[in-house]
């Protein structure tokens, strides 16, 4: 460890170039490399790194979880199958998201001038699709908003059999009448 004469400081390197610069020593493959946090009740940590491809990586207990691709300039989520265990089809669909209600406001500290946020209220989401709900140590609730990705989905494939059946239905209404 470095620290400049500018305050710096550098972990593995002896020229750092940011107030605080962390050169991985080890495979970022592997989960060990970059920097790591550690709860203090258990082993659980969370590692932070960049891997041989430049991603800015995620990694839990050794597992990647998320990750920026420089390429994509994107957050990418782990979703492979391998990393899944009792897969099944999602309840969710039209329904659910007919009963969510989408909100404009403005966070407690923002002024009424700012520029208003878009969402919904967590409390309400739960009440409807409680797994993209999560609450803090501190109570406070928040929304994944990329768990509703699945769920339009599946509300857009159940539009898609409404419009389907009542497609059919117009056209032996049509032959019937029409008799085409």
């Amino acid at each position: 460890m470095r620290i400049s004469s500018t305050g710096k400081v550098g972990i593995n390197t002896s020229t750092p170039a940011a107030d605080l610069e962390v050169k991985e020593s080890d495979d970022a493959n592997n989960g060990n490399g970059g920097i790591r946090i550690v709860a203090k009740a258990n082993s659980n940590h969370w590692t932070m790194n960049i891997d041989p491809s430049n991603d800015f990586v995620l990694n839990y207990l050794g597992v990647w979880r998320a990750w920026l691709s420089p390429t994509a300039g994107a957050w990418v989520t782990s979703s492979d199958r391998r990393l899944k265990k009792d897969i099944s089809l999602l309840p969710y669909g039209l329904a659910e998201i007919l009963r969510l209600n989408p909100v404009t406001y403005h966070m407690n500290e923002q002024a009424e001038t700012d520029r208003k946020n878009i969402g919904f209220i967590a409390q309400e989401i739960e009440a409807v699709i409680p797994e993209m709900v999560s609450t803090g140590p501190n109570g406070m609730k928040g929304v994944a908003y990329s768990d509703l990705v699945p769920v339009l989905t599946r509300a857009i494939q159940d539009l898609k059999a409404e419009n389907d059946a009542l497609k059919a239905r117009l056209d032996a209404l049509e032959k019937a009448v029409l008799g085409r």
